[in-house]
């Protein structure tokens, strides 16, 4: 159901695009997007999507070994039942998506889908490849409630979909009553931002009463500033998905105590030990910058391979369960090296 829900909506997801793309044309916001930044967001959620193929199947594996072995009781499948699952996934979803901004362990994934500096529809599909893997314990308490997989992936489905929407400049501040329950482009629009006042607030999925029942809630006040507080200067959307645990690993190794370096794996971002002094240790490496654009024949090489990912994307996803191992990730392999070309490319410097 999640499988299919995703692979129905990629056309619309482009269209959306295209359209929010037009539309801040329009309101004369021509900052909304930038070709490279789209570009790679498109691309990280490609990857996303393909590297889940092999993930999901042993979520899933695990929740149907809960749900027929280690539940309470066995749900009935009515529309109620969708109702109510759908509330407890996005409950579920808070905490896993509050973890992802309290942890280093869950934030190192989690920031992939924070780096880029804009915000419009693309972003929504910057997807980290690795934090719905490490925070998924927090969804199979469903399964031991009782919540059959068929619903359990239908709410996921769901779920996930509403929130594209929600990245977007193009729609202001929605009616009270909307605002007072929903997850709304405004709220997110907060969550998405650097301003000081809005650092790791909003974490709901759908319902933004998740936040204000437990004290991450903040309003859109002033203008959003986007991205994350140490920028990634790199189109490449591997590195995009490791860079911060490479950076852990060169912290850690600077602390002399055992306790410190495996506890900076779980601790706040930003943490230290007390008696570290930062000022003495060497910068952390990077592996390249990000030039703001690149030729026009460059940027229309990029597309036309773009387009190829996602034909490939689609052909990978519908076909998956019936090509052997081999196949699988040899045409993984394909899709990541794709998406490396294209930030190889935007790494030159533009040829006018």
């Amino acid at each position: 159901m999640y499988q299919a829900s995703i692979l129905f909506a990629i056309p619309f997801f482009l269209v959306a695009i295209l359209l929010e793309w037009w539309v801040l044309y329009r309101q004369n916001k021509q900052q909304g997007y930038q070709f490279n930044d789209a570009i790679t967001n498109l691309n990280i959620g490609i990857g996303q999507q393909a590297t889940s193929m092999f993930l999901k199947s042993v979520m899933l594996y695990g929740y149907v070994w809960l749900y027929e072995h280690a539940s309470l009781w066995h749900i009935p499948n009515t529309w109620w039942s969708f109702v109510l699952c759908l509330v407890a996934f996005d409950f579920a979803f808070y905490w896993a998506h509050r973890l992802g901004h309290e942890s280093n362990l869950f934030w190192g994934a989690h920031s992939v889908h924070h780096q880029s500096e804009y915000y419009n529809l693309s972003v929504a599909l910057r997807q980290s490849w690795l934090h719905s893997f490490l925070s998924f314990f927090l969804f199979l308490p469903l399964a031991i409630v009782g919540f059959h997989p068929k619903i359990f992936t239908a709410a996921a489905g769901i779920n996930i979909l509403y929130q594209f929407w929600i990245h977007t400049e193009a729609i202001g501040k929605l009616p009270a009553w909307i605002e007072a329950v929903w997850n709304t482009p405004s709220h997110h629009r907060v969550h998405h931002a650097v301003n000081r006042q809005y650092i790791d607030r909003n974490h709901a999925g759908m319902f933004i009463v998740w936040d204000k029942w437990f004290g991450t809630f903040e309003a859109e006040n002033e203008q959003p500033v986007y991205g994350i507080t140490t920028p990634l200067r790199s189109w490449n959307p591997f590195w995009a998905n490791i860079h911060y645990y490479i950076e852990l690993w060169q912290q850690s190794r600077r602390y002399s105590r055992l306790r410190d370096k495996i506890y900076m794996w779980f601790a706040p971002p930003g943490w230290q030990p007390a008696e570290y002094d930062s000022s003495q240790a060497p910068p952390d490496i990077q592996p390249d910058s990000r030039p703001t654009s690149t030729s026009a024949l460059f940027n229309l090489y990029v597309f036309a391979q773009f387009l190829l990912l996602v034909v490939g994307l689609i052909a990978f996803m519908s076909y998956f369960s019936d090509i052997s191992a081999f196949y699988r990730v040899l045409f993984l392999s394909i899709i990541i090296l794709s998406m490396q070309i294209c930030g190889a490319i935007f790494r030159k410097p533009s040829l006018g």
